[in-house]
């Protein structure tokens, strides 16, 4: 008995007195366990029986509180377990999302680069119309020259054709006797109401442009100017009606200027309203 003591004695003076080589005596334990290893090798005999009970009831003390806590907070465990499955199935969704997002990202890339291409070129034609815009005046003038060039030949050929024919009624004009001042005037009337009728009536069917078909058109072109040029040289003979010293011969050139006017009416050419004066003077 005295032997066992002795011997439970040096086992505990053993544990009591660790040596350097205590961590190896449990080569398993982690790193966390080699503390409570180390406790374990301090304890006596009577401590070490009692350590399992010590254990046994410690864990069933934290066995209550961790069910205390759980009661507790059950809501919060609920509620995080519901949100791990909500977190899961997001993720899962967004995974989903991200492989549809990858497999249209290189269509996404071919229609972007189709839009700035066309942006560009939509920009290349905004640029030439700017510049269009700015030159519109020049270029107005540029496309008006051909217009411009057909007018002024219009213009010229009708001046020539005028031409020819005041020369070919001043040749009329001339072959006339003028010895004898009553025929002279009675012949120039008959002249000018017959070919300058003729002439104003040839010249609207030959020019349909130079008149759409209103007087208003008529009083402002050339033809009309060249007609009433005719006119006034026509009553610029009034200075020989004086030589004429009959009554009824002067009535007679009255009468025939006043049917000359009214033919030349027709044509927009009515000059009866200055004749009157000249005949009074």
């Amino acid at each position: 008995m005295i032997m066992e003591l002795e011997n439970g004695d040096d086992a505990v003076s053993s544990f009591e007195s660790p040596t350097s080589d205590t961590a190896n005596l449990l080569p398993l334990a982690s790193v966390y366990q080699q503390p409570y290893v180390s406790e374990l090798l301090s304890f006596t005999l009577d401590r070490l029986h009692k350590e399992p009970e010590l254990l046994r009831v410690d864990a069933e003390r934290i066995q209550r509180q961790m069910q205390e806590v759980a009661v507790g907070n059950y809501r919060a465990f609920i509620s995080a377990a519901d949100a791990l499955v909500a977190i899961k199935e997001e993720v899962s969704s967004i995974d989903m999302h991200l492989e549809s997002l990858i497999t249209v990202i290189p269509s996404l890339t071919s229609v972007c680069t189709v839009f700035i291409e066309s942006a560009e070129q939509i920009l290349e034609k905004r640029k030439m119309n700017q510049t269009l815009l700015a030159n519109h005046s020049t270029l107005l003038e540029l496309l008006e020259i051909p217009q411009l060039m057909d007018t002024y030949e219009y213009l010229v050929s009708m001046k020539c054709g005028y031409r020819c024919r005041e020369t070919w009624l001043t040749g009329i004009l001339e072959d006339l006797d003028q010895r004898n001042v009553y025929e002279y005037l009675k012949g120039m009337i008959s002249c000018h109401r017959m070919h300058l009728f003729d002439v104003v009536n040839q010249y609207r069917a030959i020019f349909a442009d130079d008149t759409s078909g209103s007087e208003e058109n008529y009083d402002g072109g050339l033809l009309f100017s060249w007609a009433m040029h005719q006119i006034t040289s026509h009553l610029k003979t009034h200075v020989m009606l004086p030589k004429i010293t009959e009554g009824g011969l002067l009535s007679n050139i009255l009468d025939q200027c006043m049917y000359c006017a009214m033919g030349l009416g027709w044509v927009g050419l009515d000059f009866r309203g200055l004749l009157p004066s000249l005949f009074e003077e």
